[in-house]
């Protein structure tokens, strides 16, 4: 009885251990990819990546993004580990202009995803979108955006920030806004 006992245990812990080994492996299987591309990069924790700080809720991710930038100024980019998926922080502003205007078709999808079926109002975010999808809202969105309707907009943007700036004067003086 104590021999068979003793196999269980050892046959368990042979499985817990190859179990354990395998989820290493695949979460970090992707660790090496900005070393591959010699980019400058973060040193990723297994399992998580780059993304403690946010995971366990010290930061927000607009926030972390900004700490990493702030850190890392003095490079055009940086890779990061979004767990176990590559992302690229931008520095450069040419870099910027280049992903999000000139080379956007490269960039159709994105990590996240929204399905019509389950939620109709935030599938339609430019975000939220994926392939051909995702380009039909860039064209129809490119025309809105030009530089001669901007200059047009600029007035009522004005406008509109003024009147947030009266209201929440107004409500920070009733002492209405509580945090």
């Amino acid at each position: 009885m104590a021999l068979l006992f003793e196999s269980t245990v050892i046959e368990f812990a042979a499985l817990v251990t190859v179990l354990c080994a395998s989820l290493y492996l695949y979460f970090t299987r992707n660790f090496n990819f900005w070393k591959k591309y010699d980019i400058p990069h973060l040193e990723p924790t297994p399992f998580i990546g780059d993304m403690k700080d946010v995971l366990f809720q010290k930061f927000g991710i607009s926030e972390y993004l900004k700490n990493i930038y702030e850190q890392h100024s003095d490079k055009p980019y940086v890779g990061i580990m979004a767990f176990d998926r590559p992302a690229l922080v931008l520095n450069d502003l040419d870099l910027v202009r280049d992903v999000l205007v000139k080379d956007a078709h490269h960039f159709v999808n994105h990590i996240l995803a929204m399905s019509k079926d389950i939620d109709p109002v935030v599938s339609r975010v430019i975000i939220m979108q994926k392939n051909e999808k995702w380009r039909h809202t860039r064209s129809s969105m490119t025309q809105v955006f030009t530089i001669s309707k901007l200059k047009k907009m600029t007035n009522l943007v004005v406008s509109c920030m003024q009147d947030l700036n009266t209201y929440m004067e107004n409500v920070a003086a009733n002492g209405e806004y509580t945090k």
